[in-house]
């Protein structure tokens, strides 16, 4: 073998080890974060079974007399579906200012907020901890009681599904938008409820990123827009004085983003 083989194969081999270490970290990081938020979920966040065609008394510690059939579930009001403390869920953590809940369960999870700042949850979970999952948070320019004409959630989108990583169900897997066409947010006082009206890929450029605030410019052309290019046609009506919810995550191309966009239908006081 000659000389110049001998490097390229030592640089090959240390390539593949520094890869290899890579993946072990970003899997022990995906891992540590998948806990916090799994503890968060247990702690703040009691919600009820919604998948009808599974066996609700397996491994149910209730009487039998208490445990809910597959109808009763089903039959549930939405605002039923999930009941989130987020009054401790804010006191216990600051930058809290609600929890998004995807009705089919798929997402749940706190959403964190810093004023002015789309840098502070990007790698840090709720704890505060540094980690590359982040956290779900709201767009530092977002007014954080979810009352503006648009507001923008950006989340992660993660190779084990978690944080964001199961929007990309929306435009990969076929007949998935018409099995979850809604998600909820909960604040300290009501219960929101959106349903989906769109879903695309955007530049990270295109100015549904220049759009946030109580009284944002653009914002019924930046809809227009928005439920023109979408990659699922819909007839859900969007009206001027709508508000409108975008979830954003990253794909692999960083040169884009994937957004799915919920329209306000329902609210409920706690």
């Amino acid at each position: 073998m000659s000389k110049k083989s001998i490097i390229f194969t030592v640089i090959g081999s240390l390539l593949a080890i520094a890869a290899m270490v890579m993946l072990i970290w970003t899997l022990r990081e995906h891992k540590s974060a998948r806990n916090v938020y799994v503890a968060a979920q247990n702690k703040y966040v009691s919600a009820e079974e919604t998948h009808p065609d599974e066996d609700l008394s397996i491994n149910n510690s209730k009487p039998e007399s208490e445990v809910q059939t597959p109808e009763e579930v089903v039959n549930l009001e939405w605002y039923e579906l999930a009941d989130v403390d987020v009054k401790k869920l804010c006191a216990d953590y600051p930058g809290a200012v609600g929890w998004i809940f995807f009705e089919n369960e798929d997402i749940s999870y706190p959403i964190m907020y810093a004023p002015h700042d789309n840098d502070k949850y990007l790698h840090t979970t709720l704890a505060g901890t540094y980690n590359r999952s982040g956290s779900i948070f709201l767009d530092g320019e977002s007014t954080p009681d979810f009352t503006d004409p648009h507001t923008i959630i950006y989340g992660h989108n993660l190779r084990n599904l978690t944080m964001f990583g199961r929007l990309r169900y929306y435009r990969n897997t076929q007949g998935y938008y018409e099995t979850h066409p809604y998600f909820q947010v909960h604040t300290p006082d009501q219960i929101l409820r959106y349903q989906i009206f769109a879903f695309e890929r955007v530049s990270v450029e295109s100015n549904v990123y220049e759009t946030y605030g109580p009284d944002p410019d653009g914002v019924n052309e930046l809809i227009d827009d928005i439920v023109a290019h979408s990659m699922v046609k819909t007839d859900i009506p969007i009206y001027e004085d709508d508000h409108i919810i975008t979830l954003s995550t990253c794909i692999t191309d960083e040169l884009y983003r994937f957004i799915v966009c919920g329209v306000l239908i329902d609210e409920y006081d706690k």
